[in-house]
């Protein structure tokens, strides 16, 4: 699912620029606890995600992928190939 896929995608590079944002005010800290901080923010982003990508892979077995991936696209402002479709068609 493509939608999925792009969310995933920003979530990541937010994450990037947030930790290399945190890490910079937090330069005096040593080495293991740099890394620390780096497992707690991609662990946190991982299980935040995870709960509606698993409801967006169930819907797509019961045929409501679509009502959720266009409020997906819609809330978190994806142009993903799917929702420039559905635009398209309205």
């Amino acid at each position: 699912m493509q939608t999925i896929a792009t969310r995933r995608r920003r979530t990541e590079a937010v994450r990037v620029q947030e930790r290399q944002a945190a890490l910079r005010k937090l330069s005096h800290l040593p080495p293991s606890d740099t890394r620390r901080i780096t497992h707690l923010i991609r662990t946190l982003v991982n299980k935040l995600l995870h709960e509606p990508t698993v409801r967006l892979q169930q819907a797509a077995g019961n045929g409501r992928a679509h009502e959720l991936l266009d409020a997906l696209a819609y809330l978190f402002n994806l142009d993903t190939p799917h929702s420039v479709g559905e635009k398209e068609r309205k």
